[in-house]
């Protein structure tokens, strides 16, 4: 039945599917009750993996509890983002929002409605949004190669140079909010009061010539979406 996870189904998970199932790996950032919970499934997993058949069965029978429902309690804790976050959720949410080799990243939304996404590094431990969105980029080459950048900000108006872009957003006190990957990166950008007020939008492709070719990292203000405020670099260093 386990096959697919060396016959350990609390080490590995299955990885395919549209649940995230995160390797043994990540128990490390887990809160200390849902990493006490973890501990507890896996010491009865083991426990019952000891047993006899006859001894087994009859302890199905009795208790209800089987080595597969505590896999599946283990996937359980593992899954919900929430058990990630120190304090869990309280009255907010979490949802992971983009995995790659060796990290999750996790969206956090408060009750009050403050969007703030992580980054769990096995390498690096816990990451800030800055540097998760650093992370997600530079694990996506294809993406974040400086390939033939367009420079459409010529006599175009809705094209406005601020000179230093993470400068300018981080003097208006703007931070990162939700990542949405689609064929480019879209990062919701929010002022101090966690209100959205336009989009960063990284490695967009320029799909009006052949090769590839890619816009400027741009943002665009909510109250003017047609205009691109860029940097100085062609590929801005995020």
């Amino acid at each position: 039945m386990y096959t697919f996870v060396h016959n350990n189904p609390l080490r590995y998970a299955d990885p395919s599917g549209h649940k995230i199932e995160q390797s043994y790996g990540y128990d490390k950032f887990l809160n200390p009750v849902a990493r006490k919970d973890v501990e507890d499934y896996q010491t009865g997993w083991y426990l019952l993996n000891q047993m006899s058949s006859k001894q087994y069965n009859k302890y199905v029978k009795d208790n209800g509890k089987s080595k597969a429902s505590m896999a599946a309690g283990a996937s359980e804790v593992r899954n919900n983002a929430c058990n990630y976050l120190s304090e869990g959720c309280g009255g907010g949410s979490a949802k992971f929002v983009h995995t790659g080799d060796g990290f999750l990243a996790i969206n956090y939304t408060s009750e009050e409605g403050t969007s703030t996404t992580l980054i769990l590094d096995q390498q690096r431990g816990i990451l800030s949004e800055k540097d998760a969105i650093l992370r997600i980029l530079t694990s996506n080459m294809n993406v974040t190669a400086s390939l033939n950048y367009i420079d459409t900000s010529k006599n175009n108006p809705l094209w406005q140079n601020v000179g230093d872009l993470r400068a300018y957003m981080s003097q208006n006190g703007y931070t990162f909010g939700r990542i949405k990957e689609t064929d480019m990166f879209k990062i919701n950008v929010l002022d101090s009061n966690g209100a959205k007020v336009g989009e960063l939008h990284i490695g967009q492709p320029f799909n009006k010539r052949g090769g590839n070719y890619y816009f400027k990292d741009h943002f665009h203000p909510t109250v003017n979406p047609d205009m691109h405020l860029f940097g100085d670099d062609d590929e801005y260093p995020w």
